[in-house]
């Protein structure tokens, strides 16, 4: 990725809806005891646990602690998909993305698969 990650970060939070900026989303995230932000120079990844089958409304509330989460919901994620797959605290069956403000799952087993391969093919497995 040639453009610094936090430059990206502020324009993904300029062309889509938001109802916060990017600092308080990070604040929020950083005082949420489950909630996790990793930042590098290529990647930057901010997210939480959650229950996907919760009303979107208390997935999508970053101060919200979900009981007994079933789901990673990645915030905002810039960078190779297998970052977050070698980064996240530990593995979830499911993995939650918005991408022009419309909430979408995936099972996790198929994300690691596709990550796994790309990186192959690419001669970036270690």
């Amino acid at each position: 990725m040639n453009a610094d990650v936090m430059m990206v970060a502020r324009r993904i939070y300029d062309s889509e809806y938001n109802p916060r900026t990017l600092s308080v989303d990070i604040q929020l995230h950083l005082e949420n005891p489950t909630a996790f932000v990793f930042k590098g120079p290529d990647f930057f990844i901010m997210g939480r646990p959650v229950n996907h089958l919760a009303d979107p409304v208390l997935v999508l509330s970053p101060n919200i602690v979900h009981k007994n989460p079933d789901a990673w919901l990645v915030w905002l994620g810039i960078g190779e998909m297998m970052k977050f797959i070698q980064l996240r605290p530990y593995s979830l069956p499911w993995v939650g993305f918005q991408r022009k403000n419309d909430l979408r799952w995936y099972e996790a087993s198929n994300m690691e698969a596709v990550a796994t391969a790309y990186l192959q093919g690419q001669g970036k497995m270690r």
